[in-house]
């Protein structure tokens, strides 16, 4: 009867942490994909002054 308590607890309680750790990911993923578009969007910035630059030095005699 005490294992059956037991294990019935040792259960529920790795549901619930498992459960509380899916909880707090699932912000984290959305933050990381955001963040991820600002650094793609960053990246096409610089990469478009760069070929800026270039052509202007192209330009140059």
């Amino acid at each position: 009867m005490t294992m059956d308590a037991l294990g019935l607890a040792l259960l529920v309680g790795g549901f619930a942490f498992l459960v509380s750790g899916l909880i707090f990911l699932v912000p984290t993923r959305r933050k990381q994909s955001a963040q991820r578009e600002i650094v793609d969007e960053n990246l096409e910035q610089v990469d478009h002054y760069l070929r800026e630059m270039r052509r202007g030095r192209e330009d140059l005699p």
